[in-house]
């Protein structure tokens, strides 16, 4: 692949690595909310119609990129709002735990804590190993061993 920097506003000295804290804006991006801005200038020339239409061409655009249906999709306004969402919906059942990794990002770690604190939960947070050879392989064993028939939601193993 090709350099993709021209796509993005960012200075010629920076190489910025850090998309899963927060990504910068695809200028793309920047114009369509600029010509986001300019349509609330006037507000009487959005019809009802606008907020159905053009979420529905998203959802449709982004399921064709996944293989889904645009009934499948959910826009929603964050990531925070959207593990809220699911973890309100997990079912409260027989387990007594429920797991996570360390450092995970506040809205998920506090969409779960909380679920965890409100239905008298154990969260177990899984740290990754001390080592850096095979670190990956080792952390995704030591969650896969941490999920049995105690773990929230409930899961049977023993099929």
């Amino acid at each position: 692949m090709t350099s993709q920097k021209n796509l993005f506003q960012l200075p010629d000295d920076i190489h910025y690595l850090n998309g899963a804290y927060m990504s910068p804006l695809l200028r793309s991006v920047e114009e369509a909310g600029i010509t986001a801005i300019g349509r609330k200038r006037n507000p009487f020339l959005i019809k009802p119609e606008d907020f159905f239409n053009e979420p529905e061409l998203v959802k449709k655009k982004f399921a064709s990129l996944i293989n889904g249906k645009a009934e499948q999709v959910a826009i929603i306004p964050s990531a925070s709002y959207g593990l809220k969402s699911a973890t309100i919906n997990i079912p409260v059942n027989g387990g007594t735990h429920a797991i996570t990794v360390a450092d995970e990002f506040p809205s998920g770690y506090y969409s779960i804590s909380e679920w965890c604190n409100a239905n008298k939960k154990e969260l177990k947070i899984i740290k990754p190993p001390d080592t850096n050879e095979n670190r990956g392989k080792q952390w995704n064993e030591m969650l896969l061993h941490e999920i049995n028939n105690e773990t929230c939601p409930y899961i049977k193993t023993d099929q």
